[in-house]
């Protein structure tokens, strides 16, 4: 919700539309351009984000045989720790 104070700014800044020069209309389409590319952006990467997460998940189950060979690999070749007295 708009404070006073942003409201008093956005009505200092509207000014009648038939005396906005053409430089004024020009920056604020560049700044709505702007807005609009970070948007598109965002959009982009969120909809990225489910196939990235199964590239991710690919990659775990693809290293999660070798992993399981390499503890049972280590357990049977280590000896139970002795205490020494």
């Amino acid at each position: 919700m708009a404070t006073d104070k942003q409201i008093e700014k956005q009505e200092k800044h509207v000014e009648d539309p038939i005396e906005v020069s053409v430089r004024q209309k020009l920056i604020a389409l560049y700044t709505l351009q702007i807005n609009d590319s970070q948007i598109d952006r965002i959009r982009i990467v969120r909809g990225e984000l489910p196939l990235e997460g199964a590239r991710q998940k690919m990659k775990l189950q693809a290293w999660k045989p070798g992993l399981r060979n390499t503890r049972t690999k280590r357990r049977s070749s280590t000896k139970p720790f002795q205490k020494s007295t």
